[in-house]
């Protein structure tokens, strides 16, 4: 293994670690993000687009992180519509 998957490996273990924690703590206490609903929409669609534009110029891993955060914005827009 090389220094770079090494660190990259290190990066994604700690991002998934915030995403479990953050997708947790929006379930937990029911309170999406502090923004205006058309807000998350727009930042999930930025995040969309981009993460499909990476899948198709072959950047998995990037892509992957960007659709993590579409899902975790579309939690937020949830909760924060029923709520």
């Amino acid at each position: 293994m090389t220094i770079f998957k090494i660190i990259s490996s290190i990066f994604l273990v700690i991002y998934a670690i915030l995403f479990i924690n953050i997708t947790y703590s929006i379930i937990q206490t029911q309170e999406g993000f502090a923004y205006p609903i058309w807000i998350q929409i727009l930042l999930a669609l930025s995040f969309l687009a981009v993460a499909l534009l990476n899948f198709t110029q072959k950047r998995y891993i990037l892509g992957s992180v960007l659709t993590s955060a579409v899902f975790m914005l579309g939690i937020s827009i949830v909760i924060t519509s029923i709520a």
